[in-house]
Formats: structure tokens, sequence, C-alpha cells
């Protein structure tokens, strides 16, 4: 006899209330009624489970060392390239410098699209696909192409999301939760494309993907983006090509189809044997593997086998392992042949620049100074550092500043290798006042400066503040930044509440006199009478004295020992104050001229020639 249970919601009996015997449902026992519980609880906490679901995005750069080559350079992107299997040893050749010494029966790893259209694949030697392509360009992997590409890679990656995993060469895998709020246009977008939740996540996701292979493609390289709820099911996402969302609990059906030969089974010896003998049974889908009982696989084929049956049964890791990094943004450029032309050189550190441009525009960032270390055909070195007056973006002004260190002290030997280093800075906020007029923008502002710095040279940019020093003329050069805006004091009390008083001049009506001071001092010719100055003559005032205050007596680091003074003068001497000694000692006037001017001199006590120090306006 048929004993049913009930299920709460199913409809039971018919409309009368009453069942037979043979359909009748019996009342659930309470084993029963726990079981049923669990199961509802069990039930609600997948789906909380599916609603909060990890999502992993893969992006991933396929044929990546000929990918970072074609980066380095641009003009190799249409023709038809060949990598060899292992970089041999360089022989020199004339003209030439160091050229690689490829043989006939080198094997090629990676090959571009042009070449494969022509019919060479890989594993085939450079003769043979010679024979195909007479034209083809046989190349060395280069691994300061591949390091810098792939820190260019982690950059784009780092930009879109804060938690992130570098895996092999070409592959960074992030994680995409809690990034509706950080990229608000992307969830517009979403909003816009899907009618309700699942259809606009789905929508936000798919807006993600396009970012990211933007960014990647904004950095020289195109990249294929995968989403999945683990790092396996994204990556193999990514291996298919193009842009693929997996959207939460459709990863069996995505890898029913999936070729055993796309999960890189044959990347170890291991791996190569399972592959053959799962094909050897007639196993060449995910989906045939995952039909089998995981027991009985891995008794027999062992744990590679059973990791593979749980990634085709949609298991995976969904945990990034976050690694820090150093903040280095650097390019490295390998040659192949030296280069004595600082003007071709200028081409290649432009190229670098720009490349190094995007990734901190990426980031955020701007450039500071700037780390130059070139690698001679004699084997040495010559590593410079260029300092940069004010952080900038702008290409133009941080080549001028390198053209001119290289300018200034060439290398003294064809260069071979070139390593570009910038120390990333943040922008210089600012914010305008309402009641003053609009400051310059603060990009404008320090493409300006690092102009000036390129013409002038960076130690000779900057702002003048005091030195610490009792020399009245003492400054200092320091970094260039905007003063704040000055503050406008209050009107007194009384004007406050519109009430003047009587008898009192308004003080915000009295005009202040300034001193325009001029450094270096400039020598002028004081005619005096019982050392009362009565005529002053110059380079550019020729008068007489009509009134006159003073003298002030200033005198100070008479302490100084005989040392530290000649260390002093010779400061003194190659900086802003060339014609004071270490010691001082002067008396300063105020005088009013018969020209209508008044200045303030002084006269050197040790040396009694008399300086013009400022203008009164």
């Amino acid at each position: 006899m048929y004993r049913g249970r009930f299920i709460p919601g199913d409809p039971c009996g018919d409309s009368s209330g009453e069942s037979s015997p043979a359909t009748r449902l019996e009342s659930p026992s309470p084993h029963d009624r726990s079981r049923l519980a669990l199961s509802n609880k069990s039930a609600d906490a997948g789906e909380v489970r599916k609603k909060h679901a990890a999502r992993i995005a893969c992006i991933l750069v396929s044929n990546f060392p000929l990918a970072a080559i074609v980066r380095s350079n641009p003009e190799l992107r249409d023709r038809p390239i060949g990598l060899i299997r292992m970089p041999t040893a360089k022989r020199p050749v004339a003209g030439k410098g160091h050229a690689v010494a490829y043989q006939p029966h080198s094997e090629l790893t990676h090959i571009s699209a042009a070449a494969k259209a022509a019919g060479i694949q890989t594993e085939m030697t450079v003769a043979q696909a010679r024979s195909l392509l007479p034209s083809l360009t046989v190349m060395a992997p280069s691994p300061a192409a591949e390091r810098a590409a792939m820190d260019a890679l982690i950059d784009a990656a780092e930009s879109l999301s804060p938690v992130f995993e570098a895996g092999q060469p070409g592959c960074v895998w992030i994680d995409l939760g809690g990034l509706e709020n950080l990229h608000r246009h992307a969830k517009a977008g979403a909003a816009a494309r899907g009618a309700n939740a699942p259809d606009a996540a789905s929508a936000f996701e798919h807006e993600i993907a396009e970012e990211a292979a933007g960014r990647v493609n904004r950095i020289g390289l195109d990249a294929a983006v995968g989403i999945a709820a683990s790092k396996e099911v994204a990556h193999l996402a990514a291996r298919c090509g193009g842009l693929r969302v997996i959207p939460p609990g459709h990863e069996r059906e995505f890898l029913d189809w999936m070729p055993l030969e796309l999960t890189e089974l044959g990347s170890d010896r291991i791996g190569e044997e399972l592959e053959l003998r799962l094909k050897r049974l007639g196993l060449r889908r995910l989906g045939d593997l995952a039909r089998l009982d995981i027991r009985a696989v891995g008794s027999r084929f062992g744990a590679t086998a059973v990791t593979l049956m749980r990634l085709a049964q949609g298991e995976g890791d969904a945990t990034l392992q976050m690694r820090p990094r150093s903040e280095v943004f650097a390019e490295s450029v390998e040659l192949e042949y030296g280069i004595e032309n600082l003007e071709a050189l200028g081409f290649i550190l432009h190229a670098m620049l720009k490349r190094l441009g995007e990734r901190l525009q990426l980031r955020g960032l701007v450039a500071g100074d700037m780390t130059l270390s070139l690698g001679l055909a004699d084997r040495s070195h010559d590593d410079r550092r260029i300092a940069v007056a004010a952080a900038t973006a702008e290409v133009r002004s941080l080549l001028m500043l390198l053209n001119l260190s290289l300018a200034s002290k060439p290398p003294p030997a064809a260069i071979e290798t070139i390593r570009l280093t910038l120390e990333p800075r943040p922008p210089r906020p600012a914010q305008n006042d309402m009641f003053l007029p609009p400051s310059p923008a603060p990009d404008r502002l320090e493409a300006a400066i690092a102009r000036i710095a390129a013409m002038c040279g960076p130690d000779r940019v900057g702002t003048l503040l005091p030195a610490e020093s009792y020399r009245p003329e003492a400054v200092r050069l320091a970094e260039f930044a905007p003063p704040p805006p000055p503050k406008i004091p209050p009107p007194p009390m009384g004007e406050r509440s519109g009430q003047k008083r009587e008898g009192l001049p308004n003080k915000t009506n009295i005009a202040r006199m300034a001193v325009r001071t001029i450094r270096p001092a400039e020598k002028i010719e004081v005619m005096c009478t019982r050392e009362t100055p009565e005529f002053v003559r110059g380079a550019n005032i020729a008068s007489r004295v009509i009134s006159i205050a003073g003298p002030w007596r200033y005198q100070g680091e008479w302490w100084a020992t005989a040392d530290e003074a000649q260390e002093r003068s010779a400061a003194a001497s190659s900086g802003w104050q060339g014609n004071a000694p270490a010691t001082y000692a002067r008396d300063y006037y105020e005088l009013a001229l018969a020209d209508g001017g008044v200045y303030r001199v002084y006269r050197d006590h040790y040396t009694l020639q008399w300086f013009l120090d400022g203008v009164y306006d």
C-alpha cells in the first residue's frame, strides 16, 4: 500500500475534503517534521549562499610572452613573429651590436596571428617556418618586457578592485564583491539594461568585464575576461576568449562541453599521463567526467583526477591570496643592438614614458623623481637620478628633463638595455575660494613648473623661504607650493554695526608700504658729509638725498669659526647671497631721494661698500 508524505503547500484531497484510502496522506510524524524543518533550513541557507556567492573575474592575456614584446614594440603588431623555445647566447654582428643567434632547428613556442594565418604552427622549427613564410621575424623571449607587462596588468586590475591576486604570467584575478559602490557608472549602465535584480547583476558584471578589457587595452595589451563563482571556472571562461559571464548556479552547464585540453592537464608529466588515460576511456569532456563516481575516480587515478573531478562539478576556490607588492612603476627595454645617438634614444624613452603615464593614470597618481638605468655595451652601467620639481603627468616635460640630463652628461658607450623608474606621487588637490578669483588648475600648474624646470634645471625652480640664519637675506629653495589664500581681517566692532567713530581715520583705507627686496644687493656709490649720505649714484638711480632715517646696526654670526666662515662663504658664493661674507656687520638707512623714490641701503663695515637692498613701493 502506498503511503504518501505531507508536503507543505501541495494540494491534497478532493474538493469535498474526503480522500479515498488509496490516495489518503497520513499526517507527518514528529521525526518527519524535524526532517522537513532541517531540509527547509538547508534550502534557505542554500538560497542565501547563492544570493551572496563570491564572484571572481579573471583577466587573461593569451600568448603573453609575445604580447609583452608587441607592447614594447608597437610596430610589430601586424607582422608575422615567432618566438624560439630557449634564448640562446648572443654573438656580435658587425654593425648591429649583439643579435639573437638562433639555430635553424630551434623550435617555435609562440606565434602571432599573422604567422598563424600563413600556416605556421607552434613546435615547428625555424627552418620549417621560414620555408612557408620567408619574412617571418624570429625573436627570443624578453624577461624584462614580460615583467613590465605583468606589472602593468596588475596596475589595471588594482584600479578596478582593491582585492586581487596575480597568477601565472598574463593572468590576474579580482574580487567583484562590493564593487557596485566603486563603479557607479557601470551600475547605472547595468540598471538600464536589466529589468529585474538577477538581470541587473548580470548586466553589471558585463559592464565590469568591458571596463576591465578597456583598461587593459589602454596599457597596450589585449585581454579576455571571464567571471564566475571560482577562480578555476573564471580562468576557463577567460580561456574561451572574449567576455564571458557565468551566472551563479550555471557552472555545470558551462563546463559540460569543455574539452580536457583547455584545463591545461598536459602542463606536467602527471597531468599528461592522466589526460591520455582518460581519453583512452573515451572521456574527452568535463561533462563526461562529472557523471562518474568521485570515489571510484580517485581510487583509480589519484589526487589530480579528484581535483579535476571537482572542477568538472563546478567546485573551485573562491578565496584570493593577496600578496603585498612594492609601489614601483618601471619599464624595461632590451635592445637588439646598441644605440649611440641620443635622438634615437629619445624615441624609445618617449614610448616608455607614455606606457608609464597610462599606468599612473589608472591608479590616479602622477610622476615624481625619475631614475634612469642604462646598460652599456662595455658591460658597465650608467645610473642617474633626475629630480622633478613639481610632480606631473605630462610626458613632454618629463622627456625634456631626461634629454637635458643625457645631453649634459652623455653615456660613455652604446646603450643596450634601458630601465626607467618613476616615483609615484598623489596629485595635489585644489579647492577654489568663493570670494577670490580662481587659481590655475593643479595639473596645468604642475605641467608649467615641469617645463620651466626642464629649461632652467630642477635646482633653480621652487619657492624661496627664509633660512635658519640670522642673516637678513639668507634664503633656501624649497619645493613649490601655492600659498594659501590670504585671510581678510574682520572689520572693527564699530564698523560691523554700521557705526563709525568720529575723529578717527578709517584703518581699512590706509595704504601700507611694501618693500621690493633686491637679490643680490646692487653696489652703489654714496657721497657723505660727516658720515651722512648726501647723494646716491648707481646703475639705475642718481639723485640727491632729501630725507634720511637711520642708521640701524645689524651684526651677527661673528661667533662662527674660520672653517665654518669659509664653508658658508663658498656656499653663499654659488647661491643667492654671493656678495655677502660669512659674518656680517652693517648699518641700514632708509633714504628718500629727489626723484620721488624711497630706498633701503646699507653700508658693509667689512668691505666699506654701499649696497642697494630694496625699494619701497
